[in-house]
C-alpha cells in the first residue's frame, strides 16, 4: 500500500491560511477508533471518520484536511516511523467549509 495516490489538501484552518496538496493512502478506521468516535459523535456532530497515511515529512501539524471536497478536522495524529496516520472527523461545523475556513465549492 505504498502508492500514496490519494490527493488531499492540508491547512491549519486559520482565516486566509493557504492549503497545500499532498498525497496519502486512505486506511480503514478500526473498530476501537470507531467506538471512541461514535461516543463523541452526538456532542460534536461527527458525520464521517477517515484515516489517512502520509509521509511524516509532509505533515506540519495542520488541523484540517479536504478529502473528496469535504472538510475534515484532524482528531488524532499517530507517528509511524517515516509515516504518520491522521484520524480525521467530518463535523457538522465542517460542512460547507474548505480547509482554510472559507466556503467550499460543495456548500
Amino acid at each position: 500500500m505504498a502508492r500514496f495516490d490519494r490527493a488531499v489538501s492540508l491547512s491549519d484552518g486559520g482565516a486566509g491560511s493557504p492549503s497545500r496538496r499532498v498525497f496519502a493512502n486512505e486506511l480503514r478506521v478500526d473498530s476501537s477508533e470507531l467506538l471512541v468516535l461514535s461516543q463523541r459523535a452526538g456532542a460534536l456532530g461527527i458525520r464521517d471518520a477517515r484515516r489517512l497515511e502520509l509521509h511524516a515529512a509532509e505533515y506540519r501539524g495542520e488541523r484540517h484536511v479536504l478529502i473528496d471536497g469535504a472538510r475534515h478536522t484532524v482528531a488524532r495524529v499517530q507517528p509511524r516511523g517515516e509515516k504518520v496516520w491522521l484520524t480525521c472527523e467530518r463535523r457538522a461545523s465542517d460542512v460547507g467549509k474548505a480547509p482554510d475556513g472559507k466556503e467550499a465549492p460543495d456548500a
